[in-house]
């Protein structure tokens, strides 16, 4: 079994993430940043660099932190085609902004 990957773990995470949202308390989403990409190919991007944090209705009252940038990816039209999601891989840098 891992929990992690393999045969049925998207919708394990899933089901956790459902199950873990009954339990946050006092969300925060701070934005730090935000640009317009503009791209030869019609397509505009917006990207959005933001912090979350919130706590957990447990006990001990863990913390869940997390930072990183949304992409938006626009036509001509300003009609969203798809997002993308980046996560940066130094967590320390993310437990020094709390």
């Amino acid at each position: 079994f891992n929990s992690f990957g393999g045969e049925g773990s998207l919708n394990r995470f899933k089901q956790n993430a459902d199950n873990l949202g009954k339990f946050i308390i006092n969300p925060k989403l701070k934005i730090n940043s935000y640009s317009i990409i503009n791209n030869k190919d019609e397509i505009d991007i917006i990207k959005v660099g933001w912090i979350y944090s919130s706590y957990l209705k447990l006990p001990w009252t863990p913390i869940l932190a997390a930072s990183g940038e949304t992409f938006h990816y626009l036509d001509k039209n300003t009609i969203p085609l798809r997002l993308r999601h980046d996560y940066p891989r130094n967590f320390q840098g993310q437990i020094n902004v709390l």
